[in-house]
């Protein structure tokens, strides 16, 4: 999971927002194979939007972070 500053609005400054995202089990470098092409509001609606993708590809990636 990454987290970015989301857009400017009535805050000093942005709230954060969340992505997850895939890495192969045994890439060191952590190359992404999966990132999810959406921003979520908290860490665990885009835990669970990795875990939902992980779920359906399982036996290509082993890990989401």
């Amino acid at each position: 999971m990454i987290a970015f500053p989301g857009p400017p609005g009535m805050h000093a400054v942005p709230p954060l927002v969340y992505k997850a995202e895939a890495y192969e089990e045994g890439d060191r470098f952590r190359e992404r194979v999966w990132t999810c092409s959406h921003a979520h509001q908290t860490v665990e609606e885009s835990l669970r939007c990795g875990n939902e993708w992980l779920a359906r590809h399982d036996d290509h990636v082993s890990e989401s972070a």
